[in-house]
């Protein structure tokens, strides 16, 4: 028997578009797989009347593709899921079945794999490995398609998340992008990815919560699909976070505060954020390990 544990994710943190992810405490999924003489799939928690319970789950498909991957067999596996992570709101849960369905099976097979090589083919499967690495490794972390870093954690920093009841599909919010940029705004996203990726891992991350709201690769195209962009920006800024930028494809968004001041600010932006929107927002840490096998 195989039990792992997978955290919420959030991509990109701004200007690191496909490269960067910050695992979140928020919301944790469970995955439980053991042999059995008969295929079955348990889904609970949030959302699970939308979670398929047969070839199609992602995490079904996930561990086929770990043993196709290996070359060995795939047992009979009964599967019991809990999901907790909000599907289709830009905080890794195609990701953490990904992640989390290679993972119980590596595990189950006695972690044959490493770390790195778990990572690299919940990249290859997912087509991206922002948040797939940053569920793998915890804390923030860079994946630049070869090999990752994760990065220094430091005490003094929080994230509060947006969450809206809307879903918005990772597909639609990707094909509102350019097909191609200039090379202008190409070195300027390089330069801008730079000074972040330096920021964070000085924990300078007053500097790294003001360079969220720089990009200019998706932000300013996707945050026409978010009816309530402008008015988290402007809030959030004046209850005091350092910056905030859309997460992952969206629709939730992020912020990045100082740890000490996250609750006062909660309860501001609480009060604050137009309730037309109806936007769950929560204050949270990093998950500092990523997924946990037992």
């Amino acid at each position: 028997m195989s039990v792992v544990s997978i955290p919420a994710t959030s991509a990109n943190l701004g200007v690191l578009f496909d490269k960067g992810g910050v695992a979140l405490d928020a919301f944790e999924n469970t995955i439980k797989i053991e042999e059995s003489d008969k295929f079955f799939i348990d889904v609970s928690g949030l959302g699970s009347e939308n979670i398929s319970r047969d070839s199609e789950n992602l995490i079904y498909k996930a561990i086929q593709y770990y043993y196709n991957q290996i070359d060995r067999p795939m047992p009979v596996f009964l599967i019991d899921v809990y999901n907790k992570i909000p599907l289709s709101r830009g905080l890794g849960s195609s990701a953490a079945c990904i992640a989390g369905g290679i993972s119980a099976a590596n595990y189950y097979e006695c972690e044959i794999l490493t770390k790195k090589e778990i990572i690299m083919m919940s990249a290859q499967m997912e087509g991206h490995g922002d948040n797939v690495c940053a569920a793998i490794t915890g804390g923030i972390s860079i994946f630049n398609g070869d090999d990752y870093l994760k990065l220094p954690l430091g005490d003094d920093i929080g994230f509060i998340i947006f969450v809206p009841e809307t879903t918005l599909s990772t597909k639609k919010s990707r094909a509102i992008l350019p097909y191609k940029y200039d090379r202008d705004t190409l070195n300027k996203a390089r330069s801008i990815e730079l000074s972040m990726i330096k920021a964070l891992h000085d924990m300078d991350y007053e500097k790294a919560g003001s360079l969220m709201e720089l990009d200019v690769i998706h932000q300013p195209y996707r945050k026409k699909l978010l009816p309530y962009w402008d008015e988290v920006v402007s809030l959030a800024k004046s209850t005091g976070v350092w910056g905030t930028a859309l997460s992952g494809a969206g629709p939730s968004m992020i912020s990045m505060c100082s740890l000490a001041d996250m609750e006062n600010i909660v309860e501001d932006l609480k009060l604050s954020v137009d309730k037309q929107y109806k936007l769950n927002i929560i204050g949270c840490e990093m998950n500092p390990h990523g997924i946990k096998c037992i």
